[in-house]
């Protein structure tokens, strides 16, 4: 399930691996209001790199036939984009599964108000026993 997918993901800090800054675990669950309607973010992140700071909201999926869309993958870009506690952080929004097999793939987004423009930044994937 996504919980223990997080749990691996803090435990292993595969973030901080993968976005390749310093990263630390600063909300669970939230449901918000944004200008797009009501939206929930799996997990909430910071990150920093030297003076840079990164917001990075979190969508995660626990199995394999659990699928972000498009959707909910916007949703994350405009948390980040739009929440005024990290107003001056760089969103950074990320897709999270765990496959049965084990292994946890990461998934950035660019991060931009409208659908047509949301794009893959890169993937990676974490194998696990």
């Amino acid at each position: 399930d996504e919980q223990a997918t997080m749990t691996r993901l803090r435990y292993n800090d595969i973030l901080s691996k993968f976005l390749e800054i310093r990263t630390y675990q600063v909300q669970g669950h939230e449901r918000t209001n944004l200008s797009c309607g009501q939206i929930e973010v799996d997990e909430v992140y910071v990150g920093i790199d030297g003076a840079n700071k990164f917001i990075i909201p979190i969508s995660g999926k626990g199995g394999d036939k659990d699928c972000l869309s498009y959707t909910q993958a916007l949703n994350l870009s405009n948390y980040a984009l739009e929440k005024k506690r990290y107003q001056g952080y760089v969103g950074r929004p990320l897709g999270v599964a765990k496959q049965s097999d084990g292994t946890i793939f990461v998934v950035e987004f660019n991060c931009v108000k409208r659908i047509h423009d949301l794009e893959i930044v890169r993937v990676g994937a974490f194998k696990f026993a």
